[in-house]
């Protein structure tokens, strides 16, 4: 069957967004990688029986150093960047795959191609394929537990998990939907996950854990404050002249979190996927990279489109995309750059709303794994 001009035009310009996304992406990762370079000067530590916490760059939990001394040692010196680029290439994959393989069997074929190509162009992905981010990687790991739950490995998906939570600010709130859920294997064999890789750092370096928790949360606590949609950054931005403690903040915002995620424990495992980690892009600091988390959100109102046709619906997709997509570079948005990032927290909170909203409005289902 011969496709409509308008979506082979469609799908030509996102190819072409995709392809300046990966390029720039690219050729960041290969000549700047600089988060990459900073988790490298952290393992060199760790490998050294030296605490990588003196580090104030090191702001990832205890757990993180064996998983960061695995992925990187093995590769280190010339191949160190683009192999590094091409795991994050390979969560990509990964994330898309399995989106369209577990929830979009019921899209046509194209919105499948257009689902990927939007998450490739998108600004989350290409700012931290050019800084050499983990953050594709854990979000892939989060999303790929689903699928295990579904196939009865509650083993497998708490594995997936607890290696998601070295970067817990990313993966707390689905730990959440597994409680809901009830998913006490895969709960407790994510915890397990973390207690091990936290010991094994705390016996390796022959400091105690309770130290290592110390200095953790002092090295966090000097980004509080730097995101970019999260809450603790936005009221703290609205009332510099008052003492808000972020920690204190980012605590009621999981409280709220786990009473949304409850009500919402029988509604479509997308649409909890989805609020789960938008509420985590807002539970504490992210940066513009870390909102990779907001893709599952993407993949949701597809589906809403594909399943209802509703001309709101689509307007909301497409704004969404838009936001997800558009840069804010002065060198491509000129003087916008400022009106962006003023408009950029609201209309996202905007959409976050929608998505609960619309979630809740969902059917009730009787197992959501």
């Amino acid at each position: 069957m011969q496709r409509p001009l308008p979506t082979i035009l469609f799908l030509i310009v996102l190819v072409v967004l995709a392809g300046f996304s990966l390029r720039w992406g690219g050729m960041n990762a290969l000549s700047d990688s600089a988060d990459l370079e900073r988790r490298v000067e952290e393992v060199d530590l760790f490998v050294q029986g030296q605490d990588p916490f003196n580090d104030p760059d090191m702001t990832y939990p205890p757990s993180a150093p064996p998983v960061f001394t695995a992925l990187i040692v093995p590769i280190r010196g010339t191949w160190l960047r683009p192999s590094w680029f091409g795991l994050n290439l390979v969560a990509l994959f990964a994330l898309c795959a399995t989106i369209v393989a577990v929830w979009g069997r019921a899209w046509p074929g194209w919105v499948g191609v257009a689902f990927c190509l939007a998450v490739t162009a998108s600004k989350p992905v290409r700012a931290g394929l050019g800084l050499g981010q983990f953050h594709l990687m854990p979000t892939a790991l989060v999303i790929a537990a689903i699928p295990a739950l579904r196939a009865k490995r509650p083993i497998l998906a708490g594995v997936l998990v607890g290696l998601a939570l070295i970067k817990p600010t990313m993966a707390v709130p689905f730990v959440i939907v597994l409680i809901t859920w009830g998913e006490w294997t895969a709960l407790a064999t994510c915890l397990s996950v973390q207690a091990a890789l936290f010991a094994g750092t705390s016996l390796w370096l022959r400091i105690l854990p309770t130290t290592l928790v110390a200095e953790w949360l002092r090295n966090a606590k000097t980004q509080l404050g730097e995101g970019i949609i999260d809450v603790p950054t936005l009221l703290q931005r609205a009332f510099p002249s008052t003492s808000i403690s972020a920690s204190t903040v980012s605590v009621v915002v999981l409280g709220v979190s786990f009473g949304i995620l409850w009500v919402l424990r029988r509604k479509s495992t997308l649409g909890q996927l989805a609020v789960s980690l938008y509420l985590a892009a807002i539970l504490t600091y992210h940066r513009p990279y870390d909102l990779v988390l907001l893709l599952p959100t993407l993949a949701y109102f597809v589906d809403c489109v594909v399943r209802s046709l509703s001309p709101m619906t689509i307007l909301q997709t497409v704004l969404f995309a838009a936001l997800l997509i558009a840069p804010n570079h002065p060198s491509i948005a000129g003087n916008l750059d400022q009106l962006y990032d003023q408009a950029y927290p609201p209309a996202a909170y905007l959409a976050l709303i929608a998505l609960i909203i619309q979630v809740a409005r969902e059917p009730e289902i009787d197992a959501p794994a």
